[in-house]
């Protein structure tokens, strides 16, 4: 069962940055800037499912990342539905247009939506956290040339800068695979000449915050 919405009020979003890559848009929102979005275009199944988040924060930027995908599937495509199923690794894909694809990635207060109509798409966004004790989970998701190329660095920052690149690089592509987790990341090279899957096109996004790791990746292969 559906909420009641009037489509022809569409709510103004604060958005930070937004790209158009090889047909797919890439939209970039800061959750600060976009508290008070009205929900009522996000079906009623979708909010149950959001409001088992915890923190308050993890479920805002669910309501406002479905929010700005809906009103942006209704203004350019005229879709009213809204239903969400899965696929066999737990991808969303909307249940009567499989062909529209979208991706959302969450970091801190950003959110990363893209959506196409073209290809399957995966982006991520990673803040890089200096905290994090980088060195001792590169192994859990390097390749054995990228663990190599990682143990040169000399530096600790150097060495976040690149797990964080291979870290939100490998997510985005997993992502845009529409298998996530049930791959083995670790059978991704990204800095040998041997490419796994040459249909991925991998494109670093010009972000404009510092700290962040941002990818999208665009599955050529239909």
């Amino acid at each position: 069962m559906y909420n009641q919405f009037n489509y022809c009020i569409s709510p103004d979003f604060d958005i930070e940055n937004i790209s158009h890559v090889q047909g797919c848009d890439v939209v970039l929102i800061n959750l600060n800037k976009n508290l008070f979005i009205e929900s009522t275009i996000i079906p009623l199944v979708q909010k149950k499912e959001i409001n088992k988040y915890k923190l308050e924060r993890d479920r805002l930027k669910r309501i406002l990342a479905r929010n700005y995908l809906y009103n942006y599937l209704y203004k350019y495509y005229g879709i009213t539905d809204f239903s969400i199923s899965f696929n066999q690794y737990k991808k969303p894909y909307l249940s009567k247009y499989p062909d529209l694809h979208f991706n959302i990635s969450y970091s801190m207060e950003y959110i990363a939506v893209c959506i196409s109509d073209r290809f399957p798409v995966g982006i991520d966004i990673e803040y890089i956290d200096l905290q994090l004790d980088v060195s001792a989970l590169s192994n859990e998701i390097m390749h054995q040339s990228e663990q190599v190329h990682f143990n040169r660095l000399k530096s600790k920052g150097e060495q976040q800068e690149f797990f964080f690149k291979v870290f939100s690089a490998k997510e985005a592509i997993i992502k845009a695979m529409g298998m996530g987790l049930y791959f083995d990341v670790k059978q991704l090279n990204l800095i040998g000449s041997d490419v796994l899957f040459k249909e991925l096109n991998l494109i670093e996004m010009v972000s404009i915050i510092q700290g962040y790791k941002y990818f999208l990746c665009i599955n050529t292969e239909k």
